[in-house]
């Protein structure tokens, strides 16, 4: 299919932007390009393509990109068929700490887009969440290296245009891998600087991702199993976030501004989103005044130093990170059921003889 046909030129992210230079000089440029991105899909941007909601072109090149996965990756193209009966029982329980990759890289779940590239932004922090995983799953020290950068993945959204859909994503991390913060092949790539990893995605979308690097990505081991998720309730939810899976979401669906420490839900224009974990323990509801059948969800933005949370609870839960915003359960199967893909590690899912509170305490 030839997108570049389908998407409209108005899909440019330049044509909804209005740089506030006051907020730039007391906040900082990230953070005031954080708020010229929410204020763009406010006003109809579209970065991230769903086949439930949206324009049709979006709805179309969706469609069209979810049959191409469901075929290239057979009867087990949904992640629950992939996985069996393999699930963890996450009642009661926390799943993996968001800190367990600050641990290794502090660039792992920090940044902020600069381009219409949501969907690969967000995947990223669900790959370098991945990453941390799969030295816990295997119990012994592993090498961290560096975190993962977007450029790959950008580069094959297939036109040259702003946006990309999640199953595009998910079947070019799913056979090829994704580029690290990294420099690739002598030098020819590098992908150090965020800005230029950034920069690299971009201008790779009517060309495609140099078929070179993709060789040297595959080569050095960075595929990921994903599958599609079906319509999610609560238990397989915490089920999920506790055995090691990251959520990959788009919609129109996000969180608000600030939260004491939860965040409500707000409007915007379809947009890529991460989902990285929850607590469904007494002590999280009692702080948070949920009752018994609610347990906090952890969201990741792409928006850089957004949010503003009071009441974060550092002990358990690690320190606050930038972009990550806590939200109910009921929130989050709004944004997840929307649609989404389920991203876990090559190791498979949490042992069942794996507590990771021990991960947290350090005697794993």
């Amino acid at each position: 299919m030839d997108f570049a046909k389908l998407i409209p030129a108005s899909n440019t992210l330049v044509n909804f932007l209005d740089l506030n230079t006051d907020v730039a000089a007391t906040r900082g440029l990230r953070f005031a390009m954080g708020l010229m991105l929410k204020r763009a899909y406010d006003r109809g941007f579209v970065g991230c393509f769903c086949q439930q909601e949206g324009p049709d072109w979006a709805r179309k090149i969706e469609k069209y990109e979810a049959d191409r996965f469901r075929r290239e990756n057979g009867p087990h193209s949904c992640l629950l068929d992939q996985i069996g009966d393999k699930l963890q029982d996450g009642s009661g329980k926390r799943s993996p700490p968001l800190g367990l990759a600050q641990r290794f890289d502090p660039r792992s779940l920090r940044g902020s887009q600069d381009f219409g590239n949501c969907t690969a932004f967000s995947l990223r922090e669900l790959l370098n969440m991945l990453k941390a995983l799969r030295i816990a799953i295997a119990k012994r020290v592993l090498r961290f290296g560096d975190a993962y950068g977007t450029a790959t993945i950008y580069g094959g959204r297939g036109h040259g245009g702003q946006g990309m859909a999640l199953s595009t994503a998910a079947n070019i991390v799913s056979h090829w891998g994704a580029n690290m913060r990294a420099v690739y092949l002598d030098g020819r790539y590098d992908f150090r600087n965020e800005d230029r990893d950034e920069s690299y995605g971009n201008s790779w979308g009517s060309s495609g991702t140099p078929r070179d690097l993709l060789e040297a990505c595959k080569a050095e081991g960075t595929v990921t199993k994903v599958g599609s998720l079906p319509r999610l309730d609560k238990k397989m939810l915490k089920d999920l976030l506790y055995s090691g899976v990251m959520i990959h979401h788009g919609g129109t669906l996000t969180w608000s501004r600030s939260g004491d420490p939860l965040c409500s839900l707000t409007g915007v224009g379809l947009h890529a989103q991460g989902t990285l974990g929850c607590d469904d323990t007494d002590e999280a509801r009692k702080h948070c005044n949920l009752p018994d059948d609610e347990f906090v969800v952890f969201g990741n933005q792409t928006w850089g130093d957004y949010y503003s949370i009071s009441r974060w609870l550092e002990e358990p839960w690690w320190q606050y990170v930038p972009g990550i915003a806590p939200h109910t359960a009921t929130d989050a199967l709004r944004i997840i059921n929307q649609g989404s893909y389920g991203y876990y590690t090559l190791d498979g899912l949490k042992p069942s003889d794996l507590d990771w509170s021990d991960v947290v305490s350090g005697t794993n």
